[in-house]
Formats: C-alpha cells, sequence, structure tokens
C-alpha cells in the first residue's frame, strides 16, 4: 500500500513537472504545423512596459506576423509589465533558454560594454536618420548581433522607445540658454546609472545625481531634484505630467529596445520558420518606430495644450548640439565600443 502510495506521489509530482515546462520553445509534431515536417511552436517573449504602451504593441504585431507568416504553425505568447522579470532577469532567461524571447533595454552589465554604442548621444536624431544607422546588415547592426551571439541569444530587430529629453519640475536656465552647451546651469536633474549619460547631462551643463527610474517620480514630487533624463515625450507624458512644468526636447540619446531570442531555439527550428520570424521582427519594429514617433509629436502638442511649457531646439541648435557632443562628449565615453566603428560612425556624421 505504502509502495502503491508512493508511486502515485511521483506521477502527480512528474506530471506537475512537465506543466510547469511546457510551452516554453516547445515543438510538437502532431500538430497542424505547415510545410516544416508538420512542426508548432509555441513561444513565450516576455516584455516590460505597460498593456497599451507602443512597445507591448510591437510584441503583439510581432506575434500577429509570426502566426500569419507560419500559417499558425508559430505562436508566439506575450507577457508585458515585467510579468516574466525586469530586463535583466528576462535576458539572463533567454540566455539560458528558460524564456524564449523578449523585447527591452539591453545594458552592458548583460553583455560587455561594447553594446552601448548604440546609446551613443546624438547617434540619431530623427526617424530617418535612425533607420538608416539600425538597418538590418548595417555596421551597428552587425557589431550588436555578434555580441548577443557570443551570449547564446539572436538579435531580431531594434525598436526605439524615444528620443531622451529633459523633463523639470521647476526650472531658471532662459529659454536661450537651454542648448547652449559648455555653461553651467543651475538645475539638478536625475540620471540613469549609465556613463554615457551621466556625461551627456553633464556636458549640457547640469548638475546630476545616479536615482533609481522607480524613485523619480517622488523625488521630482518632494523637490529633491529639480528634473529627470529618462525618455522622450511619450514616457513623461504617462508617467510624469503630474510633476512636469517644463519639458525640453534634447532628443539627445535613443531609447534603444532590442528584440532578442534565445539563439539554439532559432537555430533549431526549420529555415522557413526562420525567415519568417526576421521578417516579422522586421516588419514588427518598423510598425513600432512609426507608432511611437507619430505618438511622440502629438503628445507633445497635448503637453502644450495641459499647461507644460514645451522647448523644442531648431534644426541648426540641433545640428550644433550634435557636432559639440561628438568633439567633447564621444571621446570620453567610447573607449570600451569598437573604435573602428566609432570612427566610421563619427565621419558619417560630418
Amino acid at each position: 500500500m505504502k509502495k502503491k502510495s508512493l508511486l502515485i506521489a511521483l506521477i502527480a509530482i512528474l506530471a506537475m513537472t512537465m506543466t510547469l515546462f511546457a510551452g516554453c520553445g516547445g515543438s510538437d509534431d502532431g500538430g497542424d504545423g505547415s510545410a516544416a515536417g508538420g512542426e508548432t511552436y509555441t513561444l513565450k517573449m516576455g516584455g516590460v512596459d505597460a498593456p497599451d504602451d507602443v512597445s507591448t504593441q510591437t510584441m503583439e504585431k510581432f506575434a500577429e506576423l509570426v502566426s500569419d507568416k507560419t500559417g499558425g504553425a508559430v505562436t508566439v505568447e506575450t507577457y508585458p509589465a515585467g510579468q516574466l522579470g525586469n530586463y535583466d532577469e528576462m535576458y539572463q532567461e533567454i540566455k539560458k533558454g528558460n524564456l524564449d524571447a523578449g523585447l527591452f533595454t539591453v545594458y552592458g552589465s548583460d553583455t560587455t560594454p561594447a553594446i552601448e554604442i548604440v546609446y551613443l548621444p546624438y547617434l540619431t536624431t530623427g526617424l530617418d536618420e535612425y533607420k538608416e544607422v539600425f538597418a538590418q546588415g548595417g555596421d551597428i547592426w552587425n557589431e550588436v548581433e555578434q555580441i548577443h551571439a557570443d551570449q547564446g541569444v539572436k538579435l531580431l530587430g531594434f525598436y526605439n522607445n524615444g528620443y531622451v529629453g529633459v523633463g523639470f519640475s521647476k526650472m531658471s536656465t532662459p529659454e536661450d540658454k537651454l542648448f547652449t552647451f559648455g555653461e553651467k546651469k543651475d538645475e539638478l536633474i536625475r540620471v540613469p546609472g549609465m556613463e554615457s549619460m551621466q556625461k551627456s547631462a553633464e556636458a549640457m551643463g547640469y548638475n546630476t545625481t545616479v536615482m533609481a527610474y522607480t524613485d523619480v517620480y517622488t523625488a521630482m514630487q518632494t523637490g529633491t531634484v529639480d528634473g529627470e533624463w529618462a525618455g522622450g515625450p511619450t514616457l513623461n507624458y504617462y508617467n510624469f505630467k503630474d510633476v512636469l512644468n517644463y519639458f525640453v526636447d534634447y532628443r539627445s540619446a535613443l531609447d534603444i529596445y532590442m528584440m532578442v531570442m534565445n539563439m539554439d531555439l532559432f537555430n533549431s527550428m526549420p529555415e522557413e520558420y526562420q525567415t519568417a520570424i526576421m521578417e516579422a521582427a522586421s516588419e514588427a519594429t518598423d510598425f513600432g518606430n512609426e507608432l511611437l514617433a507619430q505618438q511622440d509629436e502629438e503628445l507633445i502638442q497635448k503637453m502644450q495644450d495641459e499647461g507644460i511649457t514645451v522647448y523644442v531646439p531648431t534644426d541648426e541648435q540641433r545640428a550644433e548640439m550634435q557636432k559639440y557632443f561628438k568633439e567633447n562628449v564621444w571621446p570620453d565615453i567610447t573607449g570600451p565600443f569598437n573604435q573602428d566603428l566609432v570612427k566610421k560612425i563619427s565621419d558619417n556624421l560630418k
């Protein structure tokens, strides 16, 4: 009787274990798959933003396109809002093969500092320039693709979550000095713990303090900081509008997300599915990039309509800022990057 009870318990434990691991990169030869041997796959994909955020819509578009392009043989289940962990945790789980794919920020601490070349200030300042610089098969794509490959991760695409501006609860710098760099400003602004962004804010003349993103709203509300370096118009409007009185649309750096997938899983799939996934990623990130750019423009107007003072530099001022950063900031922050690539990018900006 005891042996029988033990056998039943072992069977139950085994069943629970199989349930927990089912669906993560799983394939099934008995499904309704198309030409690729009848195999079907269900992929889990994690994101960090809210269900209605453009990045989440980008993941959903990717899932829709993958299903369409594989005749339903590959299904992508999306999990936004950090349901599967923060970006660091999800990247590590993708490396291990415990999570199939994701769309989020990837920093040097997860890979190598060289990957942060994508956050180089004033690398691009508009959508058309962005599309050219981050094109699949381009120099930056090839560099970042290899960095991920060394981690056992496949790069599927880039998504720009917005150009970084600075939002302020209080500001004393006059408008004519906002876009003049090299002179000290009075404001204290929060910056993330990334050297390139810290030095960028300091190059603009601001006093800086490193602070976790989750603490920024309260710090703005209580006056601990005067402003925040956190993201573009969309992020500032939806997350900080109640504590914002001013927004400066510097467009100083890209808030790049990377769409990535476990390399072994990708390579194990039939070639036609690999092609479908890459095509779907390209189309989905194009969709997201276009939608975000449009939304940013609309929300700048909405900020103004709701009483937030918005400062937007002219094209000439933006070109001067890009030149200033390339000459005065890049030399201080590009040490860990591929120097041949840095030179090539710098030459192209002339």
